[in-house]
This record gives C-alpha cells, structure tokens and sequence, in this order.
C-alpha cells in the first residue's frame, strides 16, 4: 500500500503519517491493554481510510493496486479485531457459567465484550466494503 501511494505521488510526510497509525498493540485481557488494543485497532483502520482518500486527491495512483493492497490490509485487521476478542469471550464463558460469579466482576468483562464487539464489527464493516470495492475494481 505504502509503495502504491508513494509511486502515485503521495507526500512522504503524508505516507509517514500512514506508517505511524499502521501498528497494532499486542492486546491482553485486562481493562487497559484491551482499551489500548482498541485504540490500535480503530487508529489502523483510520490510516486505511485515509489512504483510501489519497486515490481522490492523486490521479497517478493505480487504484486497482490500491484497492486490492487495501482489501488484504483490511482482512487482517478484521482477523486481528476478531482475535483480540477470543479472551475476553472467554473469560465471559468462564464467569457468566458460575453461579457464584461476583456480579461486578461479571459487569465489568461483559462491558469489555461489548467494547471489542463493537470494534470487531466496525473492523468488519471496513472490510466488506474494501472488499466491495474489489470486486467492482475487478469487473471494470
């Protein structure tokens, strides 16, 4: 993606700006590390965004090259958004099947479950539409 936009004239400040949202957290299932996975995540999928928006503002770049860098880039953030939720699903198993569960405890992590669900289906979104866009780029 990074050489697509930069052989279609894109500023290198403008693709290092892109290269610094491309990194996502190693996620873990406490509060933090999964808000800061969050963060990550929804970071990404805004660079991926905005190089879509390059293909508007710089007519020399192969969009079709773009389009298909971008579905692949979009699968994997979909993957690692699904990923990131697999512990605190769960961890929300383990504590919703004991009947004895701190109720506060058993809020907590289902607020965390509705957090990252909410981030797996934006990643989700972003991805059907990339791939949308694929296809449409494939029948022209």
């Amino acid at each position: 993606m990074i050489e697509v936009l930069s052989s279609g004239g894109v500023s290198d400040e403008s693709i290092q700006g892109l290269k610094d949202s491309l990194t996502i957290n190693e996620e873990d299932d406490t509060p933090q590390q999964l808000d800061d996975t969050i963060l990550s995540l929804t970071q990404v999928d805004d660079a991926l965004k905005k190089a879509w928006s390059f293909a508007s503002c710089y007519p020399g770049i192969e969009v079709s090259t773009l389009i298909s860098s971008l579905d692949q880039l979009r699968s994997l953030l979909s993957d690692k958004a699904t990923l990131s939720r697999k512990p605190i699903q769960r961890k929300l198993d383990d504590i919703s099947m004991n009947p004895k569960a701190d109720q506060e405890l058993l809020e907590g992590i289902q607020k965390e479950e509705e957090k990252i669900s909410s981030t797996v289906t934006q990643m989700n979104f972003g991805a059907y539409k990339t791939r949308a866009l694929a296809a449409v780029a494939q029948l022209g």
